[in-house]
Order: structure tokens, then sequence, then C-alpha cells
């Protein structure tokens, strides 16, 4: 399913005889959930070889574009992971150490499971009910990757 990420840029005249510029930068991402089982590091090559990364999930509506299968409880790795380097003393719901590995940029939304995340592992997976939840890098899981711009 395609996801759409628009945003409007104005870029002021500093002569008042000229118009200022309007720009839109739209970012177009398509997710697809793949059914192989591989740890987190396979699932981010295999998505970099066939299509741009694992999944980053901004939204609540970015979630609930992921073609996951809904008459099961299958979990899916997504490209977010828990850097140590910016960990503030433990992991916690509200430290800022997750981050997209596409781009290194912190996670801004979550929808952690209940409990979660637990310190398990350092690397986070999405459920069908669109939670999340951290496990070992090495756990094979189904995984989600995405087309386009990150």
């Amino acid at each position: 399913m395609w996801n759409f990420h628009c945003s409007l840029h104005i870029v002021l005249s500093v002569s008042s005889n000229r118009p200022g510029i309007v720009l839109v930068r739209c970012q177009i991402t398509e997710y697809h959930y793949i059914n192989e089982l591989k740890s987190w590091k396979d699932a981010q090559q295999h998505c970099r070889d066939y299509y741009t990364d694992l999944a980053t999930i901004q939204s609540i509506e970015d979630a609930r574009k992921v073609p996951m299968p809904t008459n099961t409880l299958d979990w899916a790795w997504i490209g977010l992971f828990d850097d140590p380097v910016s960990w503030r003393g433990t992991m916690t719901a509200d430290s800022n150490s997750w981050k997209w590995w596409s781009d290194g940029n912190p996670s801004t939304y979550t929808n952690w499971l209940s409990g979660q995340p637990d310190g398990v592992g350092d690397c986070f997976f999405l459920s069908s009910n669109y939670f999340w939840d951290d496990d070992n890098c090495d756990t094979h899981k189904k995984f989600v990757c995405q087309n386009g711009k990150i």
C-alpha cells in the first residue's frame, strides 16, 4: 500500500519586487510484508537489496498501511533499533535511544505493547495489531520492507 507524506516550504523573497517561492516536497513510500524468516540484520540486507530498507513507521496511519496478515498473530521486523550509545541510564519507554536505522533519526512516534520495551533486545518488531516490541536481533522473524525515499 502506498503512503504519501508531503511538506510545504515557503521561501520569502528579500526583495519586495519579487514573489516568494513555494516548494512542496512529497515522499512516496510503499510497504511490503515479506513472508520469510530472517534475523533483523539479514532482513535489513534483504530490504536494501530488493527494496529501499526496513520499514520506517512514523504514525499509526503509516502502521495501518503495512500489509500485515490480519488473521494471525504474526510479528515482523521494522527498521527501528535501540542505540545503546544514546542510552540515558537504562532503557525505558521514555528513552530517546530508538533510532530508525535508515537515517539515524530518533523515533518520534511509538506504539509499545503493554510492558514494552523490556530490554530483551535491541531490535524492534511490529505486531499484526500495530503494537511494537523488542527482541534479540538474531531471532528469526518475518519483516516489512519499504520502497521510496526515506
